[in-house]
């Protein structure tokens, strides 16, 4: 009878760990397809025509069923009429997500917008890296 138990504690263990490699594996899947769709997207922007957005406000969520968190930013920018978009950066840790988002709210930003529907949008991550790379104002020394 010891055994059985023990055998029973053994497939329990190893149930349990293939349970977590397959939410490792499950979280680093929506991982890449993240990026790569971002990829996708800004890279379908390049030629497309650009103007200048502001950045409004942003929000940090943590992405179910994974250790992401996803940083939000919403912009407004005016092609014809007032317009809105967001963008979307995902993070390791909340407090990098939660710092990107303060670092850059209140900032204008190049945004890209498709021609035939000025709706699209698309802000390019290096766009946004190059601001925050740029001293701030207030850590210059007058």
């Amino acid at each position: 009878m010891h055994n059985f138990h023990s055998i029973f504690d053994l497939g329990s263990s190893v149930l349990l760990y293939l349970r977590l490699i397959g939410v490792m594996v499950f979280g680093w899947i929506i991982y890449q397809w993240r990026h790569w769709s971002t990829v996708l997207r800004e890279t379908s922007a390049r030629k497309w025509p650009q103007t200048e957005a502001a950045i409004l406000h942003g929000s940090v969520e943590s992405v179910p069923n994974t250790q992401i968190f996803e940083a939000m930013l919403v912009y407004s920018y005016i092609v014809d009429q007032y317009r809105e978009g967001r963008y979307c950066r995902d993070f390791a840790a909340e407090p990098d997500a939660s710092r990107f988002v303060q670092c850059l709210q209140g900032k204008k930003v190049p945004v890209k917008y498709k021609p035939s529907n000025p709706a699209c949008s698309v802000i390019e991550t290096s766009s946004l890296d190059a601001l925050l790379s740029r001293p701030s104002e207030s850590s210059s020394v007058p």
